[in-house]
């Protein structure tokens, strides 16, 4: 496949849909208030592991209630960017001092921990899943 397609693929598993996208952290950047409109009604989290930068964002009911780099959580933001303090510290992400733990890592332990989610590899990969390409 071209590396410059652009494809999203989407699925759901233990009552959470789930998104994955070929490509960087768009839905943070230029079409950040995407994770807002989606959000209405419902939540979204994101969790985003790019070449350059990891990313932590959850949105509820249109809203964005904390976001932050889990290699550089003190400069968390949002409507609530305390709300998952605690979990951010046990599951290990760097936030009163510095840790050992792969960023990443613990970003994904936070989210599993605190939202139940996961996304079932073999299903991700090889499934049939919904997908599509973004021009």
């Amino acid at each position: 496949m071209d590396e410059d397609v652009r494809v999203i693929r989407a699925g759901f598993c233990d009552g959470w849909g789930y998104a994955l996208q070929s490509w960087d952290a768009h839905i943070l950047t230029e079409e950040g208030e995407l994770m807002q409109r989606v959000s209405e009604g419902t939540e979204v989290v994101a969790l985003i592991s790019t070449s350059t930068i990891p990313w932590f964002a959850y949105c509820t009911n249109g809203d964005l209630i904390c976001s932050f780099d889990p290699g550089t959580p003190r400069g968390r933001y949002g409507d609530d960017p305390d709300r998952f303090l605690q979990a951010m510290r046990q599951s290990g992400i760097a936030v009163d001092e510095s840790s050992d733990r792969d960023p990443v890592a613990a970003m994904l332990e936070m989210a599993e921990s605190l939202f139940h989610l996961r996304i079932p590899i073999d299903e991700a990969v090889r499934g049939d899943l919904l997908s599509g390409r973004i021009d």
